[in-house]
């Protein structure tokens, strides 16, 4: 009798978990992990309170970028298939560039009146949209300068056809142009050209030009 009773102990556990594990596969564990919601505050939210709405919220997302820099150029897959999906990036950042060059007052102008201002925008033109001049302290002398540019030439710089852009003289070693738009055609070396002596040696000055790619 006790070994019949026994016997039918273990048959209705086995049962039971049976039936256990089959309610699991209908209700899965993540279904009840509860979540502590205090910290959802962009893709998840409060009602997020459990592990498997969690992950049916982050399943329900849409791929994209929203606050990428943009140049205005969409872009999608290589085969078109992202018809409801564009990406706008930023493909040369930043849009305005900047030339810099650091220099001595008479130190510059007798190694060279004639100082080549280095871009490389793989043969585009560039429009020039500001030029500033500042010094560390009040030269006796004022710069006197003219940015031009010339045909590309490897030796006896510069080279032929030579365009004024601006010549100006600084005030108290300072200078800016304010907004401008002076053109400089692909393949056309820019450069500074010094005017008049500066008669000032150990006066630190930078001379800084603003532009974009056209």
């Amino acid at each position: 009798m006790r070994l019949s009773l026994g016997k039918n102990f273990i048959t209705s556990l086995l049962v039971g978990l049976l039936l256990c594990s089959s309610a699991l596969a209908v209700d899965p564990t993540a279904k009840r992990i509860q979540t502590d919601v205090s910290a959802f505050n962009k893709n998840l939210s409060s009602s997020d309170t459990t592990v498997q709405k969690a992950l049916e919220t982050l399943d329900d997302m849409t791929a994209g970028i929203s606050d990428a820099p943009s140049d205005g150029t969409t872009y999608g897959r290589k085969d078109g298939s992202w018809t409801g999906i564009s990406f706008a990036l930023e493909k040369n950042a930043p849009a305005t560039k900047t030339i810099v060059f650091y220099g001595d007052y008479r130190g510059q102008y007798v190694f060279s009146s004639v100082k080549k201002l280095p871009y490389q925008e793989n043969g585009a033109g560039i429009t020039i949209t500001s030029i500033t001049v500042s010094s560390d302290v009040t030269p006796t002398t004022q710069l006197n300068l003219s940015i031009n540019y010339c045909d590309a030439q490897v030796t006896n710089f510069p080279g032929a056809n030579i365009v004024n852009l601006s010549t100006f003289t600084t005030t108290a070693g300072a200078y800016s142009s304010g907004a401008i738009s002076y053109q400089v055609p692909s393949g056309h070396p820019l450069y500074v050209l010094f005017n008049a002596d500066p008669t000032d040696f150990g006066i630190p000055w930078q001379l800084k030009l603003t532009y974009t790619v056209n």
